[in-house]
């Protein structure tokens, strides 16, 4: 964002003494700023994908996300062998 900045600031200053120049500044800072914008998109559909990925991968239960849901008979198995949280003949656990 600075070296767009930069670049228009050279642009207007030069576009007396050197028409072609400032054009070229220009055009360098449109570009600038167009990579930028197409950076922030495509680092905006990332984080959305990254997120509704882990979004998925959740079972909550009691508020909380576990990464795992398994049907099981017993609370103390739940416990001692998951080390998680039964409710429901389901063993939350991560």
């Amino acid at each position: 964002m600075l070296r767009c900045v930069v670049c228009t600031v050279l642009a207007i200053d030069n576009a007396m003494s050197d028409p072609q120049g400032a054009r070229k500044l220009g055009r360098a800072s449109c570009i600038v700023s167009s990579v930028g914008m197409l950076v922030t998109i495509v680092i905006g559909v990332i984080c959305a994908v990254v997120i509704g990925a882990y979004a998925a991968n959740c079972h909550e239960y009691n508020g909380v996300c576990y990464k795992h849901k398994k049907h099981i008979f017993s609370a103390s198995d739940c416990l001692n062998q998951y080390n998680g949280v039964y409710h429901n003949s389901h063993c939350y656990y991560n």
